[in-house]
């Protein structure tokens, strides 16, 4: 609860406007869990500080967040890439892939926000002007794809995980309807109470565990809010034809 009370003025900016999804614990993290979407018949909202802690008090520990509005959730203002390892891959895999991402975003002049996923991934989320899901899924399968095909064997686009081998996934399928993704401040159910955190891209050598609560709590306080969008938001259809991507789906 206090680590939420701390960090609701810049979590709530976030998550205004847009249907969350609760996931609740009954008890504590080791007891019954279980989803949440709707409260007296209505997609939840949060969009003060009081309704954050109204529901961290019932039990919500982790807060889902669409990439569209409520009153028009397929039209999305946020493109993302999840680089999703497999169990056992070193984090060290997982930032050097990372990095290749990251360079072909600078390349392709696309702006992008990383942020941890308080798990074993991360995240990269790219400030759209907003379009249709549909269109966001195919350009982003574009993008993962030509990843993909670059580095054929650390990065993948296979959506079976038994035919991923030990490479990572590229989750495009996350800008799909209705999806949502981990929000940003957000706790994760995990031992060490990890953070779903925004981050430099020079911070990456840091392990998912080390943005503890009172670590980002701390940052925060010190630096404000990474997450805020300080570029023009970007036209992904534009930037996929000039490069001629889309010739190169399959």
């Amino acid at each position: 609860m206090s680590y939420y009370d701390t960090i609701a003025d810049v979590m709530i900016p976030h998550m205004m406007g847009r249907a969350i999804t609760l996931k609740r614990w009954t008890e504590d993290i080791a007891g019954p869990m279980f989803y949440q979407k709707h409260f007296a018949n209505q997609p939840i909202g949060i969009n003060h500080p009081h309704e954050l802690l109204h529901w961290v008090a019932l039990g919500t520990l982790e807060f889902h967040v669409p990439l569209g509005f409520m009153d028009r959730p397929q039209q999305h203002d946020w493109a993302v890439l999840d680089l999703d390892p497999p169990q056992e891959c070193l984090w060290s895999v997982v930032c050097h892939a990372a990095h290749a991402v990251a360079a072909l975003f600078d390349k392709l002049k696309i702006p992008f926000i990383l942020k941890t996923s308080g798990g074993k991934g991360v995240h990269f989320y790219i400030p759209i002007e907003p379009q249709d899901h549909r269109s966001v899924v195919y350009w982003m399968k574009s993008l993962a794809t030509l990843l993909a095909n670059t580095f054929p064997e650390s990065l993948t686009v296979e959506r079976v995980k038994g035919q991923r081998g030990n490479r990572i996934y590229l989750d495009y399928l996350q800008n799909g309807s209705m999806r949502t993704m981990i929000g940003v401040y957000s706790m994760r159910a995990t031992q060490a109470a990890t953070v779903s955190a925004p981050i430099r891209l020079d911070e990456l050598g840091f392990k998912p565990n080390y943005w503890t609560p009172a670590r980002v709590a701390s940052r925060v306080a010190q630096e404000g809010d990474l997450f805020v969008v300080k570029t023009p938001r970007c036209r992904l259809g534009d930037v996929v034809e000039r490069y001629n991507l889309l010739p190169n789906l399959r």
